[in-house]
């Protein structure tokens, strides 16, 4: 790896979270971790290469448990210590990626997952990530059109991404969305919440009126 382990561990959080990544390692599921993409309160994000290829590593953190635990509507089973409960949002993400990917495709292709780590394709070119839509400023109206249909097939399958918005939404040699780990089906208590919030958070980042949208899809549905 081109990291020392010291600065590695620095970065990864915790002693099981290192161990699990060393096997991963091992197992040749990637070579080495070229770098951080990014962090935020549940995860920090890594590409790595596996050979030729680009490849993205998702490590949940053990120690913001308490946060995952305001935010318990998310998965079933929260029983255990922090690893597992961090362990369990992976496992969620992981099964969300796999559903996604089947609809829509314009996903991260989920790879591998073992305990709080998940490894996904890469979105980018030569490691470099695709940008966040937030930070493109000359916005193709076109991808209103493209997220908006990509919303309304999942819930046409009965799911919702459920965090959409203009930070988790990947503009490259098409339009993706990531971060599924809040992803649930429309059909739970809070599942028609967020998907009119997910709505109205794209119509917001292009300045789009989307009141109606979902009532629309519901009474086509129904």
């Amino acid at each position: 790896m081109p990291w020392e382990d010291r600065e590695i561990e620095s970065l990864v959080f915790d002693r099981r979270s290192l161990k699990t990544l060393a096997r991963i390692l091992k197992k040749g599921i990637v070579n080495r971790i070229v770098g951080k993409i990014s962090e935020g309160k549940e995860a920090a994000v890594f590409v790595a290469n596996r050979d030729e290829e680009w490849r993205a590593i998702k490590i949940y953190k053990p120690e913001t448990s308490k946060f995952f635990n305001s935010r318990h509507k998310y998965i079933d089973n929260q029983r255990g210590d922090d690893f597992e409960i961090a362990s369990a949002y992976a496992a969620r993400e992981y099964k969300m990626l796999e559903i996604a990917y089947s609809i829509i495709q314009n996903v991260p292709k989920p790879i591998y997952r073992e305990d709080n780590i998940v490894v996904m394709d890469f979105l980018g070119d030569n490691g470099i990530p695709y940008p966040q839509l937030h930070s493109v400023i000359d916005r193709d109206m076109k991808w209103f059109e493209v997220i908006i249909d990509m919303v309304y097939q999942l819930f046409r399958a009965g799911y919702v991404h459920g965090d959409l918005s203009e930070y988790n939404i990947l503009v490259g040699d098409r339009i993706y969305m990531i971060d599924f780990g809040q992803a649930t089906r429309v059909n739970t208590d809070m599942g028609m919440e967020l998907l009119r919030r997910d709505v109205y958070n794209i119509g917001r980042a292009f300045h789009i009126d989307t009141e109606g949208i979902v009532e629309r899809w519901i009474s086509e549905e129904s």
